[in-house]
């Protein structure tokens, strides 16, 4: 048997992302009309390798699988040709304990696995790597290859080659070894119309409508001005003039909603459409396959969540909010009025099934929990925001040990990467109402030895960010986000890119632990007397009040965020809630029946609490306690009146807490 001499491929993709594909010379994709288009995700002559989403074209081989590898073989042999002229490429997962391996991974792995080889860079398409050849003949190629994705699962894909230049093996093996790809999983949306909308520049028309939910064919707020609250949920934004000085139509407005523009300049609307198994857009110069990318380390990308909009020009649009949302969409500017209003006429061409994203979504979490959550220490790289244009892909999460999945995270994070040519930072990127931050640690201890004795307490972790990033410096983070825990992670720099692009860091989870009460309070000053309100609910039939500030949500700026006490009307009549994550069954509502006058702060339960109690009647009378890691409120409120169009209570405030020091934007 011949000696495989090994080749290694490293192939990063995006979460749902294609690379393109073209059909080997001589023979024609089954593709019906659609010759010029880009494959969507249904080519029949493709096999998957077990394991994974990574597919590979082959129009003219024979697949078997065995166990969890993917054998390719070429057909074309006639009866009698000698096994010396078959063609084989076999494909297998193997796992390699690491966080999101990248090409630094790769590098170290072939230097264990194959010390006395050398290796050149292999790039095609979105994809890195580094191949060895066990002949250097026009007549045979004997290979060993390795990919490895990033952005979904943490495999190194194994591939054999044995490939045979009779019946073309191989000029085919080599293209269908270039076809590798992450499998888009979209249909054709059957029975979709085409939409025509307008869209006022955000921060040139007051009181204009600038935001628009595709998939809910709806505005971000009605012709009154309220929020359209059940359009929000599910549904990846679009907004027009979010730049003061362009025409700027940008998708992902909030959390883990993302997306993807692709001018396709001024080509027919109506040409640009799904036919058979294809994205068809006659005359495009442009590569289609383009709009499946979402992030890929071959950057820095040119930034696609933005466009510029040119009138007659028609776009594609890929939005992204996995498990709920993935829609390709095609849109045209009908007609604009720089920096003032724009008409688009859009229509929806194809989804992946909300089921099939579940499916997807819950694969990502299983490997996190089997495989990331497992390991207390590890290896990632981390790309710059700013030039990278991601946001994912910048951050890591301590507890889950995982870079990329934000659905397990509920796209929280402790650490964020970014940077620019001059300068680049570490910050700890939680929300306002979260604790946390990064310090660089000076101790000798190596990152593998340190304590919790040796991190900055919780209660001293106000500022956010930012810290400069050195290689060789070791950092210490700690912070409590959505999940009441609290988590002690340690890093070091191990490189950074000349750019500042990436950074390279070894990290070690060094205790997750239950969230304490660890604030220092401080007692502000309070009127305890009995007040009256009414207050009329919104088109949503809500409504929130802030009991220290005497405001409603809508009367508060931004150095007033706080907790508020939430008030809705629904089917089962009066809802309250106070949306408190902290200390469960310590804050929230309990029902109380003595008078508003008999409590004060010394004698409060302290136990048998609910975040949220439903059909709530007039009389009742309930003890509010609203504790987040900043501040503590404690009152007492009787229902007096309610409707469908407003809610009269009698409220009593018995104390208002703040930790010391305060966080900044906490009055």
């Amino acid at each position: 048997m011949k000696h495989l001499v090994s080749a290694i491929l490293v192939i990063s993709f995006a979460i749902g992302g294609c690379a393109a594909f073209e059909a080997p010379s001589g023979h024609k994709r089954n593709s019906g009309d659609g010759e010029e288009g880009v494959d969507v995700g249904n080519i029949r002559t493709e096999s998957m390798i077990p394991n994974t989403r990574v597919v590979m074209s082959h129009p003219n081989w024979v697949e078997t699988k065995k166990g969890n590898s993917l054998i390719l073989q070429n057909r074309l042999l006639q009866s009698g040709d000698p096994s010396s002229k078959l063609s084989t490429m076999k494909c297998e997962a193997v796992d390699i304990d690491n966080t999101a391996p990248t090409f630094f991974d790769l590098k170290e792995y072939v230097k264990k696995t194959h010390p006395n080889q050398e290796f050149q860079s292999y790039d095609f398409g979105d994809f890195y790597g580094l191949r060895f050849n066990a002949t250097a003949n026009t007549e045979i190629a004997i290979a060993q290859i390795y990919f490895v994705r990033t952005s979904e699962a943490r495999h190194i894909l194994s591939c054999e080659l044995n490939l045979n230049k009779y019946a073309e093996g191989l000029e085919i093996g080599e293209e269908i070894l270039r076809s590798s790809r992450i499998k888009y999983l979209g249909v054709e949306k059957l029975g979709e119309i085409d939409r025509t909308i307008e869209l006022d520049h955000e921060n040139k028309i007051e009181k204009g409508r600038s935001v628009y939910f595709v998939n809910g064919h709806c505005y971000e707020e009605d012709e009154n001005g309220n929020e359209n609250f059940d359009c929000l949920l599910d549904s990846v934004g679009i907004s027009y003039g979010n730049s003061w000085s362009e025409d700027s139509l940008e998708v992902g407005l909030a959390g883990s909603a993302t997306g993807r523009f692709l001018d396709l300049g001024k080509v027919e609307y109506d040409d640009v459409q799904i036919k058979g198994e294809y994205l068809y857009a006659r005359g495009v110069k442009t590569e289609l396959s383009d709009i499946y990318t979402v992030f890929s380390t071959k950057g820095p990308m040119e930034r696609k969540d933005e466009v510029f909009l040119q009138e007659g020009h028609t776009y594609l649009l890929r939005t992204q909010e996995w498990p709920n949302e993935d829609l390709l969409v095609k849109i045209h500017v009908d007609k604009l009025e720089s920096m003032k209003r724009v008409s688009l006429t859009y229509k929806i061409l194809a989804e992946i099934p909300k089921p099939t994203l579940r499916k997807l979504v819950d694969e990502m979490n299983t490997y996190t929990r089997e495989n990331e959550m497992t390991r207390n220490h590890g290896a990632v790289t981390l790309y710059s925001r700013q030039i990278w244009g991601d946001n994912v892909s910048a951050t890591f999460n301590f507890e889950f040990g995982t870079r990329d999945n934000y659905d397990i995270t509920y796209n929280t994070w402790d650490i964020l990467f970014e940077s620019n040519e001059r300068v680049s930072t570490f910050s700890f990127p939680g929300s306002w109402q979260d604790r946390g931050t990064i310090v660089e640690y000076t101790g000798e201890k190596a990152i593998t030895e340190v304590v919790k004795e040796d991190f900055p307490t919780l209660m001293s972790a106000v500022n956010h960010g930012d810290v400069p990033v050195k290689v060789g410096s070791k950092y210490l983070m700690i912070g409590s986000t959505y999940d009441n825990k609290v988590t002690f992670g340690a890093f070091e720099v191990v490189e950074i890119a000349a750019n500042n692009a990436w950074v390279r860091l070894n990290w070690r989870r060094v205790a997750l632990e239950p969230l304490w009460h660890f604030q220092d309070w401080i007692l502000r000053n309070v009127d305890d007397s009995v007040k009256n309100l009414s207050l009329e609910f919104g088109s949503d039939k809500s409504i929130s009040f802030h009991l220290a500030l005497e405001k409603t949500y809508d009367e508060l700026v931004d150095e007033e965020w706080s907790e508020t006490l939430d008030f809705g009307y629904y089917s089962d009549g009066l809802n309250l809630d106070v949306g408190t994550r902290y200390f469960p069954g310590e804050s929230g509502f309990l029902k109380y029946d003595g008078a508003l006058e008999d409590l004060d702060s010394t004698n409060l339960p302290t136990e048998g609490f609910s975040e949220n109690v439903s059909s709530v009647q007039v009389g009742e009378k309930y003890i509010v306690v609203i504790e987040t890691l900043w501040e503590r409120t404690r009152a007492i409120i009787e229902i007096v009146g309610v409707t469908s169009e407003r809610i009269e209570f009698r409220y009593r405030l018995l104390a208002v807490d703040q930790t010391n020091p305060p966080y900044y934007r906490v009055p």
